[in-house]
């Protein structure tokens, strides 16, 4: 059965348009980054019993973590040389609870065209969490294989963690966790996932995967790989811009 609408539905839209009475918005910046965003407790559901009877809320770590990108490793907005599909202009989030299950949508509005044909590098978005564990992310990274659910123009969805920049990644504002990564049960969940013109889409994403913990920030990144004797030991990370 369908509950959606025992939710309003749960959309969140960061450009500051209302979409539902229930749901606050706000934009998180450099500005803000410690302010919390609570989504509206979710507590009575056709006499179900609780599934969230909280109010999400931006963990310390997370605060610390999304600090450090959209502070203290450069701009959490994109300049005028950013690529326009690297600005996000505004982004759509939506819970809901179907057959017994919570799922999350995500659609990222960016201000150019998202390139298909590798021209733009390895480049995506990134959905946050927890701070930089269970990030939800849309990727492409043409000549590196780690999914079997590769979509047009090589994107295709992880869950991964991040971490700080090592030596190899000196200069970076992150890399990825590559063994805490791979031992992650939704490292390559085959989401369904759309990217045309200039909107990239995320769908029915179970929260169990992000471990039930509410959106807190959403960015865009580029990613570099550090190859050695022909092996991959790093994936870099430059964040771009971060709502």
């Amino acid at each position: 059965m369908d509950d959606s609408r025992e939710i309003a539905p749960l959309v969140r839209d960061v450009s500051g348009h209302e979409d539902s009475g229930r749901l606050q918005r706000m934009t998180l910046n450099s500005e803000n980054v410690a302010t919390l965003i609570p989504l509206e407790s979710i507590s009575k559901l056709r006499g179900q019993a609780t599934l969230f009877s909280r109010t999400w809320r931006i963990s310390a770590a997370c605060v610390i973590a999304i600090a450090l990108v959209a502070v203290g490793l450069g701009s959490a907005q994109a300049s005028h040389s950013t690529p326009g599909y690297l600005h996000i202009e505004k982004v759509k989030l939506k819970v809901q609870h179907e057959d017994g299950t919570w799922t999350l949508d995500v659609k990222i509005h960016v201000d150019g065209k998202i390139p298909l044909d590798g021209s733009g590098g390895a480049f995506g978005y990134a959905i946050l969490t927890a701070g930089f564990d269970n990030v939800l992310v849309l990727v492409t990274h043409i000549g590196i294989e780690d999914s079997q659910h590769v979509g047009r123009g090589g994107f295709h969805t992880h869950v991964l963690d991040l971490k700080a920049a090592t030596e190899s990644c000196g200069g970076f504002d992150a890399e990825v966790d590559l063994v805490g990564s791979a031992a992650n049960s939704a490292f390559d969940p085959g989401y369904r996932f759309k990217v045309a013109g200039r909107n990239a889409e995320i769908r029915d994403v179970p929260t169990s995967d992000l471990g039930d913990a509410g959106v807190e920030a959403v960015a865009s990144f580029t990613v570099t790989p550090v190859f050695a004797d022909g092996a991959l030991t790093n994936l870099c990370v430059d964040v771009v811009e971060v709502v």
